[in-house]
């Protein structure tokens, strides 16, 4: 028997971790391999992990998490190899990935079958960010590709957007089913469910591709930072951070997860001693990697 392939693909900061992690803690006893392609660490919330190897991660229940680079066919053939019991594989792509064209690759490996993709979107920004001259076309084409639309954040909504965005998804991709749901919080049945391959079809649109829209950067620092001078820094508009995700020193040597998406900040204590360093991604013809580092570095305290 095959085993079933679930794409999970978003752009960036639609909440894919979050519900991820809501996955693995609502999980009944299916052992699950959860690959992850993202910039930085994988994103598994602490309490969640038994053991950690290089690039791959042992979780509560008997799931595993490993990350895989641009090489993911290697990576599902390995696991393939690996002798390891897994009920369902769960590919979550980074925010500029085409998730059709994952699931093309994974259409080609021996004994695995796409049950579907899903796709979030941020509820609260998605109306402004479809007409985005850089970022519509990424929006797009993942919407063209989704079984099920995920629509987000709800409670950071309103009733208008909820209507409006809702109806613009029914216009782009009438086959796709729309759920809505507060920081990823859906039943796993949704997630584990096989949808209808027909609806499955390659978007012919001649669109931009990702690596030609943005550009990642990687801070790694051990110095202590204004956490909040800094997080300020990243989400003002006219810096064109359009995401940044990591771990940084505080002023009294506490480290801190950061996270911004647009101009949404998520501060809080790590739970372990973790490798400071943050990751920024930005559009490519706005973002000046060298001066970036400049601007950060102002942020260090004595």
């Amino acid at each position: 028997m095959n085993t079933p392939v679930t794409i999970l693909s978003g752009y960036l900061g639609t909440g894919k971790t979050t519900l991820v992690n809501q996955l693995l803690r609502k999980n009944q006893g299916k052992k699950i391999a959860i690959l992850v392609n993202e910039f930085g660490n994988l994103p598994i919330d602490e309490d969640l992990i038994e053991a950690k190897d290089e690039n791959l991660i042992s979780l509560a229940g008997g799931c595993i998490c490993c990350s895989y680079g641009d090489a993911l066919t290697e990576t599902l053939s390995e696991l393939g190899d690996s002798g390891k019991v897994i009920d369902h594989i769960l590919i979550e792509t980074s925010g500029v990935a085409m998730p059709s064209m994952v699931a093309s690759s994974v259409a080609l490996i021996p004994n695995l079958t796409v049950f579907g993709i899903i796709i979030l979107v941020d509820t609260d920004t998605f109306l402004s960010l479809k007409d985005d001259e850089y970022l519509s076309d990424t929006i797009l084409r993942q919407l063209l590709s989704a079984d099920l639309v995920v629509m987000n954040k709800i409670d950071l909504s309103t009733e208008d957007k909820v209507i409006k965005t809702k109806d613009f998804i029914s216009e782009i991709n009438s086959k796709a089913e729309i759920v809505f749901a507060n920081f990823g919080n859906l039943e796993s049945e949704l997630i584990f469910k096989s949808f209808d391959p027909e609806n499955f079809t390659e978007d012919m649109l001649k669109l931009h591709s990702p690596e030609e829209l943005y550009s990642s950067f990687y801070y790694k620092s051990v110095e202590k930072f204004n956490i909040e001078k800094l997080t300020d820094f990243l989400i003002s508009e006219k810096n064109n951070i359009i995401r940044a995700k990591g771990f940084l020193c505080s002023k009294d040597g506490s480290i801190f997860i950061i996270q911004t998406v647009g101009k949404r900040s998520y501060i809080c204590p790590a739970q372990a001693k973790k490798e400071c360093g943050i990751v920024v991604i930005g559009l490519k013809d706005r973002i000046n990697t060298k001066k970036l580092a400049e601007l950060l570095n102002s942020f260090v305290v004595s």
